[in-house]
């Protein structure tokens, strides 16, 4: 599925938009990009310029390695507000491979993460992303208490039992 196929009209662009876009548009230039930013501007190295390389590499090779080498990162040194995004990309990931309960963990720490943050919009898209791959949360286990009916029932076309 493409990265256009996958965001609704609600989605807005942004910079995981812009990224998901790149990995399927240019994927040669993906690889380079850290290579190249690294020539350029040496001192973005240290602002985890290779952390979002890692990522990208990830998601392009769907591969969970650099992935979880990227959330690593930015839990050691952050962005924070970056965890969030890479533990969905790492939960997609994992999931197109089959790891279900990892792709599990991770989308749930995500989501945690992301509630910290008030992000509502990036918590609808991360269960978008992993929709489809047969994970969903939500509530489990024993649900809130029907409401009572009266004994007899409701009679259509009736008076009100008062």
């Amino acid at each position: 599925m493409s990265v256009a196929q996958q965001l609704s009209a609600a989605e807005r662009p942004g910079e995981d938009w812009v990224r998901r876009w790149l990995i399927e548009s240019a994927p040669a230039l993906v690889l380079r990009a850290p290579q190249l930013a690294a020539e350029r501007w040496p001192a973005l190295l240290s602002h985890g310029v290779a952390a979002a390389s890692l990522r990208c590499h990830g998601l392009l090779e769907s591969d969970p390695d650099p992935l979880e080498e990227a959330v690593v990162h930015y839990r050691a040194v952050g962005p924070a507000v970056e965890l969030p995004a890479a533990l969905e990309d790492l939960a997609v990931v994992q999931a197109e491979r089959g790891r279900e309960e990892d792709a599990r963990a991770a989308v749930n720490e995500a989501v945690s993460l992301y509630e910290g943050l008030q992000a509502h919009w990036d918590i609808r898209r991360a269960e978008g992303r992993l929709r489809p791959h047969g994970i969903r949360r939500g509530v489990r286990g024993q649900r809130g208490q029907r409401p009572a009916w009266p004994a007899g029932g409701f009679r259509l076309g009736g008076s009100h039992p008062d």
